[in-house]
Formats: structure tokens, sequence, C-alpha cells
């Protein structure tokens, strides 16, 4: 490549990546979702680098909840290089996220300019795929990170077996070579769906050296393509057989739905995918989309039709060394480990993300824009309105509120909508509005476990005891081993004087969750109300060690060490728990407490001075603050 070759690429890339960082600059101050609870704001397992190797060897690091544990060290990696660097600080991970996503527009481009195409063409297919409001997710929400993640490595895995296949002949021969075996490896160690990958190579092979499917002397060229591809399908069988147990378990011994209602659900999806690949408005995190029933066969027989139509166009096209068909497969394989593997989540816009990049590349390739004006112009409309969109998309994603009421707006029977938009009414204290939406959750779907539970939340708020426990009661009645209102309804028995009772619930829950921060406290504050100070002490240093930085444990440490007569030791607590929250004010009078005892006057009037400039509870607490206060400024004046 000579200079101005060279400056013409960094100029073109240079508007890119600038027309993407400002697509998206109104998404770094988002928040974090759903899912990021489990695998990261509350997963102790990223908090420390000291056990990365973990993360390579136990899948249950993805996640702090058992039954969630996923195979996606690289991802688990990140978040904890995130924390090292941020803590929890969403700002951080946002700008990670993008910075991926930038990355793959970038390999985008680079995969059709080593494709043949000319940079101006490969420049308007990275450009309409950056700023796509479906490849939006993967930036916006951070458990999508596995998704962009995965196609980075996917495409430069793709990249280089390109530049090594037109220098080299035999596999593991050449830097190219073997790094391109790392990007797979690493992609599927982002995310399962890589393996897609093993679909995709004999695709590119077959656009590049234009072989026909059909005839028979091109038998010893596809023999060729195997000599060359082998390694591959050598680390995806590795691969399956490492996770082999995830893979039954969700394809044999445990799946969310049988494999032929799974295949009748996604023929309905793929023709929902391609109606959101033409037409992506409106967007949701939920779209109300129902697994295949009895009512649908309709539908499900369109669907399928559809689906096998495209498919023997596409298979006719292949033979015919049509590079449009090689598209539509390309796209094929990468959905096709979801079309299989039987989800929770039936329909997600993520999983589009990677099938954007190939839909556009197709359009382009298709309308075959000439270089006049009049093309020029209808790229630069195209670009405007996915830029509105993605603008207008972003702050949808700004935090749970205006998130799931964007969802419960645009897919108003959608029970689990309705259930996140109770929790995040619940978080605000806006209890009346969580408590319509659990009680929409639940009309939209009886048997419904976690609006039950969270309905029961807001009964205890509103001081409606035995409402609760009925409800904590009933969504265990229809999920024996459901942790979350199992200790619910434990910390319920605790607070109304039947500590044995919450405590045999309490480690029932403890083996089905694990060691979870707030379940070893709750078992603190049980022990405490019983006054077994010392076994108190032992599982709040339990949840201290999962979460250094929870001030609440330590001002319950704090009671505990008190209750042994510990007092120094109680004070560190208490001064802990005032570091970690600066806004937290019990434990300041508790420090007061103690201080006064010991005759540390200045001390405790600093401590109650600063308790009655945060307390906003009991006016009996606070009156009790100031009389203590006012004896020791007058005895020290």
């Amino acid at each position: 490549m000579n200079r101005a070759n060279g400056r013409r690429y960094v100029g073109v890339a240079a508007v890119v990546f600038a027309l993407t960082a400002l697509t998206y600059s109104n998404s770094l101050d988002n928040g974090f979702h759903f899912d990021d609870e489990h695998s990261l704001t509350e997963n102790p397992h990223i908090r420390t680098l000291d056990n990365a190797a973990q993360f390579f060897m136990d899948p249950q690091t993805f996640s702090r909840n058992p039954g969630s544990e996923m195979y996606r060290p690289l991802v688990v990696l990140s978040y904890a290089l995130n924390f090292r660097i941020g803590e929890l600080e969403p700002r951080g991970y946002h700008l990670v996220n993008l910075l991926i996503h930038l990355g793959v527009v970038g390999l985008l481009a680079a995969l059709l300019v080593s494709w043949g195409w000319d940079l101006p063409r490969a420049a308007v297919v990275a450009c309409l795929f950056a700023v796509h409001p479906l490849a939006s997710e993967p930036v916006n929400y951070i458990s999508s990170r596995s998704e962009s993640m995965a196609a980075v490595f996917v495409l430069a895995s793709v990249v280089l077996y390109l530049s090594h296949s037109r220098r080299e002949q035999t596999p593991l021969n050449g830097w190219r070579s073997i790094l391109s075996l790392l990007c797979f490896a690493s992609a599927l160690m982002a995310k399962s769906s890589a393996v897609a990958l093993v679909l995709i190579l004999p695709l590119v092979e077959a656009a590049q050296q234009q072989i026909l499917v059909s005839s028979r002397r091109e038998v010893g060229l596809w023999w060729r393509v195997w000599t060359k591809q082998w390694p591959y399908w050598s680390i995806s069988f590795l691969y399956l057989w490492g996770v082999r147990e995830l893979v039954s378990e969700a394809l044999l011994y445990a799946p969310v739905r049988s494999l032929g209602v799974q295949l009748m659900t996604q023929c309905k999806g793929l023709v929902f995918y391609a109606k959101l690949l033409f037409l992506p408005y409106p967007l949701t995190v939920d779209h109300a989309f129902h697994s295949a029933g009895g009512g649908d066969a309709a539908v499900v027989w369109l669907s399928a039709g559809c689906v096998m139509s495209v498919a023997y166009v596409v298979w006719h096209g292949v033979r015919r060394n049509d590079r449009s068909a090689f598209f539509v497969a390309w796209i094929g394989a990468v959905l096709l480990p979801t079309l299989i593997v039987p989800l929770n989540v039936l329909v997600a816009e993520r999983r589009l993300y990677m099938v954007v990049a190939v839909f556009v590349g197709f359009v382009v390739w298709q309308v075959r824009f000439p270089a006049g004006r009049g093309a020029r112009g209808l790229v630069a409309l195209t670009l405007c309105v996915l830029v509105v969109l993605t603008v207008q998309r972003n702050p949808v994603w700004a935090s749970e509120l205006t998130l799931w009421e964007d969802a419960v707006a645009k897919a108003p029977v959608s029970d689990l909508a309705h259930l996140r938009l109770g929790v995040a009414y619940r978080k605000l204290g806006r209890i009346d509005e969580a408590r319509t939406e659990f009680e929409t959750a639940l009309v939209l779907r009886p048997r419904n476990a976690p609006a039950l539970n969270n309905l029961g939340n807001v009964r205890k708020i509103s001081a409606d005891t035995a409402g609760a426990e009925q409800a904590y009661t009933q969504a265990l009645e229809i999920l024996p081993s459901y942790p979350e209102p199992m200790m619910n309804l434990a910390t319920l028995y605790n607070e109304t004087g039947r500590q044995a009772k919450a405590l045999r619930l309490f480690r029932r829950a403890q083996s089905l969750a694990g060691p979870r921060p707030e379940l070893l406290n709750n078992i603190g504050t049980t022990y405490l109300s019983m006054g077994a100070y010392s076994q108190a002490e032992e599982s709040f240093r339990a949840a201290l060690q999962l979460n250094p930085r929870a001030a609440r444990v330590y001002f319950n440490l704090g009671n505990a060490l008190e209750g042994q007569e510990d007092w120094e030791r109680a004070i560190t607590a208490y001064k802990s728990a005032v570091r970690f929250d600066a806004t937290y004010a019990k434990p300041l009078y508790n420090l007061g407490l103690v201080q006064e005892r010991f005759g540390r006057r200045q001390s405790a009037i600093t401590s109650y001075r600063g308790f009655l400039k945060l307390w906003r509870g009991s006016t009996q607490v606070a009156a009790s603050a100031r009389r203590r206060l006012a004896l020791l400024e007058g005895d020290a004046g």
C-alpha cells in the first residue's frame, strides 16, 4: 500500500469512527440493566483479578446465581478489568462497549476490502452498520458485550483466514493462520454462538473461490477447503467437549422448551427478525412474542413455508455461484445456534448484531450503487435516518425506569415488561405504581412467581405483613426452589419473632442461591435478634468477604461486636460503614454512644452532629441525639 492510499484509508476510517462515536455520544451516561445485576453489579467474582484464572475454568464465575453459569471467561475478565479501573461507575463499562463496537465496524470494513470490495462501498456498509438502531443494544446494554466481543473475534478470524489463504495452502503454516485460530478460540470464550464460524468459513471460501457445488469435478476443491479448515472444527469440538455439561443441560436434561416447540417458535422468530431488518421500528427490549402453541398453528406453518422457500432459493443461488446467496446463508449460519438451543428469551434484538452487518452488505451488494450524485444522496439520507433512530433510542437505556416504561408502552401485553417496570418503581419508592404493575403482570400471567415475590415486597413496605407472607408463600408454591421469595419470607419471619423458622428458610435459600452477601447479612441479623452475637459476627464477616464495601453490613457487624463487648472493633466497624457510605446516619449514632461510653467527648460530639445532619427517620431518635449532644457540649463548656 503506497502512502497516498494509506492516507486515504486513515481518512475514511476517521470519518466512520467519528460518525459512530457521535451517534452514541448520548449513551455513555446510561445505567446498568436487568441481567447486569447477577453477572456484574452483584457478581463477587469480578471484584478482584486475583482469581482471573478461575474465569477460564469455572463457568459459575459468570454469575452470582447458581444455575446461571455460562462459559464466557473473556467477558468476565473484561468486567473485572472495568471494575479494577472504575469499580461500578457505569460510564467506563459503556465506553468499553462502544470501543468494542468500533472494533467490529473497522473489522467489517477490512473484511469487505480483503474480499475485493472497493473502499467507498466498504465504508458505506461499515457506516450503515455502525449507526443502525438494531446494532445499538450491544452498545447500550452491558450484558450484551458478549455479542459484540464475539463479533470482533469472529471477523478478525475471517480477515486473517482470507489473508492466510492467499499466501499459504496448508493450515497451521504462518502467523496469520495461528492468529486466526486464536481469534476463533477467543470468540468462543466470549459467546458460544461463535461456533457458527465453522459454517461461515466454507461460505467465505466458496464465495472467494467461486466453487460450483453441483459440479463433481469440484469435489477436490472442497477437499482442499476441508484441509484448510479442519483446525477450526477441531477447536469447535474441543470447546463443545469442554462445555458439554452446559450443552447437555440446555438441550437434553433441562431444556426451557422441547425441540419441536423451539423450532416452531423460531420459524416465527425468523420471519419476525426479517421484519425488523427491513423495518427497525418500533424497537423494544421485550417484544410481544410468544412461544408456538395450538392457537397459532397457521402462523407457524406459514412461517415455516417462508423459511423453507428462502432456504430453497439460497441453495440454488449457492449452486449458481450467486454471491448474494452467500450473504443470506451467512445470516442463517449466524442465527443457527440460537434457533436450535432453547433460551429463556424467545427473540432479542441483540441476536441480530452480526446479522445486521451481513444484511447491510447484502443490500449494498444487491443495489450496486453507481457512484453518481443521486446514489450518494440516497446513502446520506439513509444514514441520517438511521442516526436519528439510534440517537433517539439511546436515552431509552438511560435507566431501568425509562427502559421498561418504553417496553410497556410498546408491548402492553408483556408480563415481563410490567414486572420490571414495577421493580423500577419500587426502587424509586413509588409503591402504589409498583403494586399496580405487579398486579397487571399477574393478570397477564397468573402463575408468575417473580410478580408474586415483588408484590409481597410492596405489601411488606405498606405494612401489610399478612398479605406479604401470603404472596411469598404463593410464589414458593409455584417455584419451590426460588430463592428470592424464600429469603424475603425468612426476613419476614425474623421481623415477626419467628427466628427459628427464619434460620431454616435462610439456610435452605443459601443451599440454592449460594453465598450471596445479602443472604449472609440476613442470616447475621437473625442471629443478632436471637442474641447469638458470635454467630452473627461470623455471618457478617463472610458477607464482607464477598462485598468488602457494604456499609450496612459493617453497621450490623458493629452491633454484633457491641453485643460481645468488643468496643474497639465495634468503633472500627462503624467508622468503616461511614467511610463506604458518607450519607449513612445510623452508624454515626451508635458510634457516638460507644465514644460517649468511654469518655471520648469530642469524638462523640462530632459523631452526633454528623448524625443529626443526615438523619431523616424517627423524631424520637433525633431528639435523643440532641439531648446527648447538649449534655456533652454543656460538659465541654
